[in-house]
């Protein structure tokens, strides 16, 4: 049953049609950005991970214009801040 739900809630944000029995409707405006985010993960983390010896300056000069600010959200250098960034550029 629980599967069979699952797929239905997928099915129905792929349809963007409402649910039946009171249940939540999801708007595609209301989700597709956060989709994209997340998913986007999974390409941007290894693309930085594979050519970090050529970005490094680049990544150390952004971090070290908002080093203060960064530090307090816990980025200990520049990976994490292109890795966040290269996720958000494209929702």
């Amino acid at each position: 049953m629980i599967l069979f739900e699952f797929m239905h809630l997928i099915i129905t944000f792929i349809k963007n049609d409402p649910l039946p029995m009171n249940k939540p409707f999801y708007k595609i405006q209301d989700y597709l950005p956060t989709f994209i985010y997340e998913f986007n993960h999974s390409y941007v983390k290894p693309l930085i991970d594979k050519f970090s010896d050529q970005i490094e300056n680049s990544g150390g000069i952004i971090f070290e214009s908002a080093v203060g600010n960064m530090r307090r959200q816990t980025y200990g250098n520049w990976k994490p801040i292109l890795y966040r960034q290269g996720t958000r550029a494209p929702s």
